[in-house]
């Protein structure tokens, strides 16, 4: 808090003395007055001028914007980067994100690299509060390699959109950003595919302000309803009513728009024909004068025939955005907005080579017998694109070798840190279970069987440091300069080419490549940490704000206060009893719409407060669970050819047709995906004493406060985990006795009103964050499980049981809003995608391989998160 000093200074004022006493004084005569002349006259002072006024967000966002295109338009990759925040976010559609000023300073840098002589216009803005949505176009030449494709020289350009938040100080907070990166594939060569011309660079935008009337907002219910009528493929009457009859539809990648209704009537065909699942997640809506704006993720299966590409077989998740021009309630233009590259990417027509761009709902290729995965081809014969061979390493340029000469330094400090502490740890876990007699078999940094091979990530550390320095990305020609590597074994070059890519488009770079600050997003706020405090009550203590710390935890109207979260806890155990009802030697079953009854029950409902992919996957779960019973399953099936047609019993659990736990999937998603949501919305009003009691309901400690006891004690939800993740024996507190703090301190700041706020919005911030570091401390814990339980064959189960709760935990943070947590949706498919969780049945059909993922994916965990070695090991223990 500021704080401003006020110095005021007191004038005395002096008086003559005047004499007494003595003898009578002499009388004087009188003298002529004398007239002192006037006094000049005195200028009346001057006001203050008064403090310049505020910009207004409109000003903030004409001079960020205008302040990028100069950085941009100049290619000067600073000045573009100082438009972002100091943790601003661009997600980029189909690859990855980059997050913080310095990663996008260097990205653009490399940016430049690969295109020159790049001008960048804007066509249409649309304007909404803090929302910017513009459209833009962008023309250059290929300078530099893009995937594979060394510079042609050869003219690019095409439409693109982003969809900016800039915050009150004028500084751009997010931006998700789409342009059409498979229109620059063809116009450089990389796909073989007619391009569509180049636009052209417009003289000025178009700008499209928000009136927010009612009127305004009609217009989104209108073009949700536009995007529902193409979910089931059984609606195109209700589709075609929506539009007008001169209707004309623009992907903006395709050589042609479509106009009328019979155009639109073969792109409704079409389209359902492909993808007859197909489902919105919407994630933005935004009404701007006669526009509806709609963000979202289609997702469907590629069963149908798409143009001249035949079915696949293969899910899909597109991130979007459409936008619609209303005119009398009917859609009378729209476009949409993608990188085409993602959809060809997914369905195995083009290989980046990099497995993190890829969300994770799409499935593992599969690989032909005998050989890696390879890409599918279109119908026609054309070929997917291969990367060129390496190019050699460019000189040094001039007085740069000095500079290389202490980074190299550093980073060869930092790698044989790095080296020494995954030996440590091999070393002891083979001590652990080599037994006497003899040493224990090679096994990887968890205990895992890893066999001995060369291209381990011993053998890759220095390619991965290099990798840093390319793993954050703009303007979607995101690209990792792996041809610029040379030297050693054909099969080590492979491995080099394949690891940098996956390091840089996914930003999956474990702590075997650093701990580069620059890949990880600021938390929340540290708030309170609690160090002073005992484990359980009777402690004392002071808030900076001058209010005592309450001992202990008291409310006397707790039950009442907090009804509807013991409510929405009660439903989310009811719903885990049901399931685990059913499994061991039990019979019973349990149909899914009896689940969903308790999911949907009460006001508000578990699926009320859950994000929408949370609603999306727990849905699909139920359905997987009523189908498994009465079944049996292993691993097996699922690794045969079409895979299993549905899951079943293996082992005491019920899993889905992949290797799903379906029962601990569920809450694990539900932990995050409802009850956390549902705390942000009771934070995001002014938090008073009943919102407390709230709050300790959901996270599902008693108020006595004391942590989990041996056998579970009453600890639930969140709180048992945060109490496994807390050992009680260190001095430093962990997440439950963080969040213990956190909840006494908002008891005693609330009361005081604005003189405790900072502690107050402090213990908010650490209630929040220390619920997201449980979560995944917790993943690691169960992923570490799944990896150590994967190397035995008789207790496959068990390590496909581990797995879905690590997955449940994983995947529940997605969805949430990106200013409330640290862990991004981007990082979450990279996780996901690495642990392979579309295929977890590999886990026991393959173990080695896919348990050195595991671990691979702690360290890209902890990465994100910012855990410390130390804490990583802590968390793999129970306590």
């Amino acid at each position: 808090m500021r704080r401003i000093h006020l110095v005021f200074v007191a004038l005395a004022a002096f008086a003559p003395v005047l004499g007494c006493g003595g003898e009578e004084p002499q009388p004087v005569a009188p003298q002529h007055p004398v007239t002192p002349p006037p006094p000049p006259p005195v200028e009346p002072a001057k006001p203050e001028p008064p403090p310049p006024p505020k910009p207004s967000m409109a000003e903030l966002q004409k001079e960020a914007i205008g302040e990028a295109l100069k950085g941009l338009n100049g290619q000067d990759p600073k000045k573009f980067a100082s438009v972002y925040a100091d943790d601003g976010v661009i997600t980029v559609a189909g690859l990855n994100e980059v997050s913080g000023r310095s990663a996008i300073e260097q990205n653009m840098t490399e940016w430049f690299e690969t295109f020159k002589d790049v001008k960048l216009a804007f066509s249409r803005v649309w304007v909404k509060n803090e929302v910017l949505v513009l459209e833009w176009v962008i023309n250059g030449k290929h300078h530099g390699e893009l995937f594979g494709v060394k510079g042609t020289e050869q003219p690019i350009g095409h439409y693109g959109l982003s969809v900016v938040t800039v915050n009150p100080e004028g500084k751009v907070a997010s931006e998700h950003r789409y342009g059409e990166l498979g229109t620059v594939m063809t116009q450089v060569g990389g796909a073989k595919a007619k391009a569509r011309p180049i636009p052209a660079i417009p003289a000025a935008p178009e700008t499209i302000m928000s009136t927010s009337t009612p009127d305004e907002e009609k217009n989104v219910e209108v073009a949700k309803s536009v995007l529902a009528s193409l979910e089931g493929g059984k609606k195109e009457a209700e589709f075609t009513n929506l539009l007008a009859d001169d209707i004309e539809q623009d992907g903006l990648f395709h050589l042609e728009m479509s106009k009328g209704k019979d155009g639109a009537k073969k792109f409704y065909k079409s389209f359902t024909t492909a993808f007859p699942d197909a489902k919105f997640e919407t994630t933005k809506t935004l009404a701007i004068g006669d526009y509806a704006i709609v963000e979202s993720v289609l997702k469907g299966t590629h069963k149908g025939a798409l143009g001249t590409i035949q079915p696949t077989k293969k899910p899909v998740a597109l991130h979007i955005v459409d936008i619609f021009k209303i005119k009398d309630g009917k859609v009378a233009r729209a476009w949409t907005y993608q990188n085409s590259l993602e959809m060809q990417q997914q369905l195995g027509l083009f290989n980046v080579a990099s497995a993190g761009n890829i969300p994770a709902s799409q499935a593992t290729p599969a690989k032909p017998a005998g050989g890696a995965a390879a890409p599918a081809k279109p119908a026609g014969g054309a070929a997917a694109p291969r990367s060129r061979p390496a190019a050699p390493r460019r000189p040094a340029k001039p007085g740069g070798r000095q500079r290389h000469g202490r980074r190299q330094g550093h980073r060869r400090r930092r790698r044989q840190g790095h080296r020494r502490r995954r030996r440590a740890r091999r070393q002891e876990v083979a001590r652990s279970v080599g037994g006497e007699g003899g040493a224990a078999p090679r096994r990887d940094r968890e205990g895992a069987l890893a066999p001995r091979r060369r291209g381990s990530s011993e053998d890759i550390d220095s390619h991965c440091q290099q990798a840093q320095r390319h793993a954050a990305g703009a303007f979607l020609f995101l690209f990792c300069p792996a041809a610029r590597q040379s030297g050693g074994s054909p099969t080590m070059k492979t491995i080099r080419v394949f690891s940098l890519a996956s390091c840089v488009a996914a930003l999956v770079v474990g702590v075997a490549c650093g701990d580069d600050d620059a890949l990880v997003r600021p938390r929340l706020d540290a708030g309170v940490d609690g160090a002073s405090l005992a484990d359980a009550g009777d402690e004392a203590g002071t808030l900076a704000c001058g209010v005592a710390l309450p001992t202990r935890y008291e409310s006397a109207s707790f039950a009442a206060n907090a009804a509807v979260e013991i409510a929405l806890a009660q439903r989310f155990e009811e719903i885990g009893a049901k399931m685990k009802a059913t499994e061991g030697a039990s019979d019973a079953g349990v149909p899914a719409a009896d689940l969903k009854a308790v999911y949907t029950a009460g006001s508000p409902s578990l699926r009320a407060v859950s994000t929408t992919p949370a609603q999306s996957s727990v849905d699909a779960y139920f359905d997987a669970f009523e189908a498994a019973l009465g079944e049996t399953w292993a691993p097996a099936d699922a690794d045969q050819d079409g895979g299993a047609a549905v899951g079943g019993k293996y082992g005491d659990y019920h899993f889905s047709p992949i290797g799903v736990d379906l029962r601990e999937t569920i809450a694990k998603t539900l932990l995050g995906g409802a009850l956390y949501n549902h705390v942000l919305g009771l934070v995001a009003a002014p938090v008073t004493e009943v919102t407390i009691d709230r709050l300790l309901a959901a996270f599902g400690a008693s108020t006595a406060l004391t942590g989990a006891s041996a056998d579970g004690g009453a600890e639930k939800l969140i709180a048992e985990y945060a109490s496994r993740r807390d050992d009680k024996a260190s001095a430093s507190p962990g997440p439950y006795r963080k969040i213990r703090t956190a909840l006494l301190t908002m008891k005693a700041a609330v009361p005081a009103g604005d003189k405790c706020k900072t502690e107050l919005d402090a213990a908010v911030a650490t209630f929040l964050s220390e619920w997201e570091r449980t979560t995944y401390a917790t993943a690691i814990y169960y992923l570490n499980s799944a990896a150590l339980t994967a190397a035995d064959p008789l207790k496959g189960p068990s390590a496909l049981h581990a797995f879905g709760e690590a997955l449940g935990f994983i995947q529940s943070f997605k969805g949430l809003p990106v200013e409330k947590r640290k862990i991004s949706d981007a990082q979450i498919d990279a996780v996901l995608t690495k642990i392979g969780a579309t295929t977890p049945y590999k886990l026991v059909t393959g173990a080695g391989d896919r348990a050195l993922k595991l671990n691979e994916a702690i360290n890209d965990i902890a990465l994100y998160e910012g855990f410390t070695p130390a804490e990583v090991e802590a968390f793999r223990k129970n306590f």
